[in-house]
Formats: C-alpha cells, sequence, structure tokens
C-alpha cells in the first residue's frame, strides 16, 4: 500500500521543476516496487506508453497516431509486458545528461538506464530513439546498455554507404533483398561492443543500427503459405536478416504491457477532466498488469497453470470488495479486519444475503440516505384501462376533483388524455386533478371525468383534438399574416 500526505504549510513547488507533484510521491512508490518485484532479463524493450486526457492542461500532447487519444506520455522500458521502470515527457530531464549534449528524449532514456541493476540489457528501440550519438552514449552509460532498433535514414547518423534510396516499383524486384553494412572503426569507448549500421531492401530500404549484433547473416524462417496451384496451405520457407528477426522478436515488449492494461481497464468509461486522474489511473493499471505477469511467471516456473487475465482481475477486485470472503488469509487478519472496518469485517454468516455480505459500505450508504416518497403521477398508459381501479374513481363524484396549476418549467409534462387518443404530447393550458393526479388540458378535464369510457370514445376525442390543433395551426398562420401586412403598410 501507498499512503502520501501533504503539509499545507508547505508552498506548492514550481511547475517546472515538479509538474507531476500531486502524485508524484505515489509513482516514487510504483518505481520502487517495480524494480524490486522483478529481475529484467538480457532481452528488453522500450517505447512510449499513453494515457488518454480529455481536459486542458499545458503537457497534454495531440496524438494522432493512439487509440488513446490526445494526453500524457512516458517513456518505459518493458520486459515480456512487465512496466520495468518510467519516466514522462513533462517532466524536466536530468542535467548530468543535458549537459553532455544528449537531447530531451535521450536523457529521459539514459535515467531510465540508472535503474538497472546490472550491465550489458540489450534494449529495442524504434526510429524516434535510434541515433548513432545515443548507441554511443548507451554503452558509455555505467550500466553499458547496448541498443538496436530500426533508424531513420536521415541526421541519425548512418554512413551514407549504407543508406538505400527507394526505387520505383518496376526495379523492386531487381533490388530486393540487397543488404549493406557498415562497422565503426576508431572508437575507443566502443572497443568491446562495435557499432554496427545495416540496411536491407524489401519494399522499401530498412536501416539499423546496433551494438547488440554479433555477426550478418541470413536465418531460414517458415511459416504457412496457401498454395493456388493446390488450393490448400503449406509450409513456407524464406529468408530474413538476422538482425531484422532479434528486432521483431524483441522489440513488443511495450506493446504487450498496453494491451493488457487496455482489457478489463475499470477506467474506460472515465472522461478524466483532472490530469492527475488520467496519471493514477495510468499507474493504477500498470500496477496490475505488473502483477499479473509476476504471477504468471511464478506459475509457470513451479509447473502451475496459472489464472487468466480475467479470473486474476476479478479476484483482486473481489479481495478489495470483501477481504473476509474473498481476500488471502494474510490479508484476512490485517489492522483494518481487526478494527471492525466495514469493508473488511463483512460478516460471512448464512444468515447474511450476498448484498450485506459483500457490499457492506454501500448497503450503509443507502441505510442511512432518508428515503423520500414521491406522489405517483398518472400516465397514459394507465387511461387506456377501462376495467381499472383508476377508472372507476375518475367518474367517482362523490369527491370533488379541482383542477389544480402546473409549473410550466418542468419538463416532460403533457395531457395524458391527448397523448392516449391522439398520441400528441400537448403541453397548452394544463392542469392537474387534484384527486386523480392526472395532467389534463382545459379541454380534456371536463371529457376525462364525465365519460364512461374512454376507450369507445378514443376516435372522437382525437378528432376533437385533430381539430383543435388544426384550428390552432391556422389562426397562427392568420396572425402571421396580419403581422406581415402591417410591416408592409
Amino acid at each position: 500500500a501507498c499512503f502520501a500526505c501533504q503539509d499545507p504549510k508547505v508552498a506548492i513547488p514550481s511547475r517546472k521543476t515538479h509538474p507531476n507533484f500531486k502524485v508524484d510521491e505515489y509513482f516514487r512508490h510504483l518505481q520502487i516496487i517495480f524494480r524490486y518485484a522483478w529481475m529484467p532479463g538480457r532481452d528488453l524493450s522500450g517505447d512510449e506508453q499513453t494515457m488518454g486526457f480529455k481536459g486542458k492542461h499545458a503537457d497534454k500532447l495531440r496524438i494522432t497516431y493512439k487509440k488513446e487519444g490526445d494526453g500524457f506520455q512516458c517513456d518505459c522500458i518493458a520486459d515480456d509486458g512487465y512496466t520495468f521502470t518510467f519516466y514522462f515527457r513533462n517532466q524536466p530531464a536530468e542535467k548530468k545528461w543535458l549537459d553532455q549534449g544528449l537531447s530531451p528524449l535521450h536523457s529521459r532514456c539514459m535515467s531510465l538506464f540508472d535503474c538497472f541493476m546490472d550491465e550489458h540489457h540489450q534494449v529495442r528501440f524504434d526510429n524516434l530513439y535510434m541515433s548513432a550519438k545515443f548507441a554511443l552514449a548507451a554503452f558509455q552509460h555505467p550500466n553499458k546498455v547496448m541498443v538496436e532498433g530500426v533508424t531513420r535514414s536521415s541526421q541519425r547518423g548512418l554512413p551514407p554507404q549504407v543508406v538505400q534510396a527507394d526505387v520505383q516499383k518496376n526495379r523492386i524486384a531487381g533490388v530486393k533483398g540487397t543488404v549493406k553494412a557498415a562497422v565503426l572503426e576508431d572508437c575507443p569507448p566502443l572497443a568491446s561492443c562495435q557499432l554496427v549500421a545495416a540496411s536491407v531492401y524489401d519494399q522499401k530500404g530498412v536501416h539499423f543500427l546496433s551494438t547488440c549484433v554479433q555477426r550478418i547473416h541470413w536465418i531460414e524462417k517458415f511459416r504457412e503459405v496457401f498454395d493456388k496451384t493446390t488450393q490448400r496451405k503449406r509450409m513456407g520457407k524464406f529468408l530474413r536478416l538476422a538482425i531484422n528477426d532479434d528486432y521483431n522478436l524483441n522489440m513488443n515488449n511495450v506493446d504487450i504491457a498496453d494491451q493488457l492494461r487496455g482489457s478489463y481497464r475499470p477506467d474506460r468509461w472515465m472522461r478524466k477532466q483532472k490530469w492527475w486522474w488520467s496519471m493514477f489511473f495510468w499507474g493504477h493499471g500498470t500496477l496490475l498488469v505488473n502483477a499479473f505477469i509476476a504471477y504468471k511467471r511464478f506459475m509457470e516456473n513451479k509447473g502451475l497453470k496459472p489464472m487468466s487475465h480475467y479470473d486474476f482481475q476479478k479476484k483482486i477486485v473481489l479481495a478489495k470488495i470483501c477481504p473476509t470472503l474473498h481476500g488471502a488469509k494474510k490479508q484476512r487478519g490485517t489492522i483494518a479486519s481487526q478494527r471492525g472496518d466495514q469493508r473488511s469485517a463483512a460478516s460471512s454468516s448464512r444468515g447474511r444475503s450476498k448484498r450485506s455480505s459483500e457490499t457492506v459500505a454501500s448497503a450503509t450508504r443507502a441505510a442511512t440516505k432518508p428515503k423520500i416518497e414521491y406522489n405517483r403521477v398518472t400516465t397514459w398508459q394507465r387511461v387506456k384501462d377501462d376495467t381499472s381501479d383508476f377508472n372507476r374513481s375518475r367518474l367517482d363524484q362523490s369527491a370533488p376533483h379541482f383542477p389544480k396549476p402546473v409549473d410550466n418549467e418542468k419538463r416532460g409534462k403533457c395531457c395524458a388524455l391527448c397523448r392516449y387518443a391522439a398520441g400528441k404530447k400537448l403541453r397548452a393550458n394544463l392542469l392537474c386533478c387534484s384527486r386523480c393526479n392526472v395532467y389534463l388540458c382545459a379541454w380534456c378535464f371536463k371529457s376525462f371525468h364525465t365519460l364512461p369510457s374512454i376507450s369507445a370514445a378514443k376516435d372522437n376525442i382525437c378528432a376533437e383534438i385533430n381539430e383543435r390543433t388544426e384550428a390552432k395551426k391556422e389562426k397562427t398562420k392568420a396572425n402571421k399574416r396580419k403581422g406581415a401586412f402591417k410591416g408592409n403598410k
């Protein structure tokens, strides 16, 4: 658990240095438990994660290439879907990395590398991050991080001899499969780890920078393909560059974390007008995903079958709602349960209902809330039944049926008889019967209390309503013509 409080006497820090001060303590706690709950492997991946935000904020980013939409972003390093560490993009980068001439993006990545407890991790990045300068700086980091990824062909340090320009479609077959490579020499910081630039032409040129690759070679891959001659699927063999294959297999760790966080998320319906809510629920979702990944890895190492993602999330929610029924043994003996807290001290006895045992907090609020009784207003659906007690009481003249004025400011009121007979919601000259408690217009008030059978007289009532409506329309048109005539005169 994480508990944080603020001293009201302490001044709010500057937004330039602490833009996320309301959730800094929460994220600091997440950073600690994320690192100590997981031992990352050799192959990792780095990418951005997005949290949607519908409100207004100076640091809100315009994001058109993500399903999450506009909001905030943070750079993350993940291992098999486990978010190991993160750094928000609206936070200022560390000065020690900026002073070395690195960009804010690369400085944040270097701060992420500070979280590693081992050396020589291999981290894959996409073309937003990769450059020759970043690869050199990453290996000069105290943890000697090795990076690899697709690289843009211009202004990223690729040698011109490796760059493959795009060709016309009718010439792709002649250059497809062309491989070019170069190695950076006479660089003392990279004496034990060479920086390799490589490119392969597929439908267009694909360029790589890597300090992870040992040799450049083709590997055989197999997959099912459809054979037109036999009209069946068969195993097809094709070649793929080894550096390309390593990148494809180890780059999607952050994408797996995003996918799992988007499944069974509790904040899907929230608009998040407050920026701290957007960040808090991102951290909450990431925490649940990391817990599931760690649980799944533990069960697989023990040779046991893990629960599905849905069952795992469901058990967490039930344990939070009622620990005495669904929580673990250690959770049942918590301080909240011992002190008789309503959320955790719900009795599991057979005599209590499911509502009282699992949702004690909501039941307590409902019990303490005063019950308000409303007068039931008669609608047109009760008018159409001639055999009901209501229709017999409307003809009872032993008690007076006095009309009461109706507040026209409240919407949704209309004449019940007009609605039943003609299907029209007429609200002009509305009255309410003091005994029947039904809304009627001034023309229908007498008919409603004198007609023996409303259903038998439905056609006549409808004709009268239509005649009255048409007369009102003609009167309105005449007034408009009269007004136009006066204006012309």
